[in-house]
């Protein structure tokens, strides 16, 4: 077997947790969507949760110390500054944003269903 392939299998326990904590959060982040009617929470789960992973993987992941801390402080540092912008923009928007109101139009009956597939979808991208 080559480095690469060892390397791989040495981070499937941290993808796995990586996977089981970004289900969990888009679940939640699809409950609390669907209530009040407003998909564009998924894009703060999304960008919230880069940060958290890169924290995890600083920690919990092999390398150089200084390397890793510095990775996961820039990947954080921009996570939670786009975090904040995207929760300040849908706290002032009264209504849901255009590209996920046209969805839930255009998947009718089935829109919550989709929406969840979705947002599953985007927090794979995470990881």
């Amino acid at each position: 077997m080559g480095s690469g392939l060892l390397s791989l299998f040495a981070m499937l326990p941290l993808l796995a947790c990586s996977f089981i904590f970004e289900f969990l959060l888009m679940s939640d982040v699809w409950y609390f969507a669907m209530k009040q009617k407003n998909a564009a929470l998924v894009d703060m789960g999304w960008s919230g949760s880069f940060g958290v992973i890169a924290i995890f993987y600083a920690l919990a992941a092999r390398g150089a110390p200084m390397r890793r801390l510095a990775v996961a402080t820039m990947v954080a540092c921009w996570s939670f500054r786009l975090l904040l912008h995207l929760w300040q923009r849908i706290k002032k928007d009264e209504e849901e944003d255009p590209r996920y109101a046209a969805m839930r139009n255009r998947w009718g009956e089935r829109a919550e269903q989709n929406f969840f597939a979705l947002f599953q979808f985007q927090g794979l991208t995470v990881l």
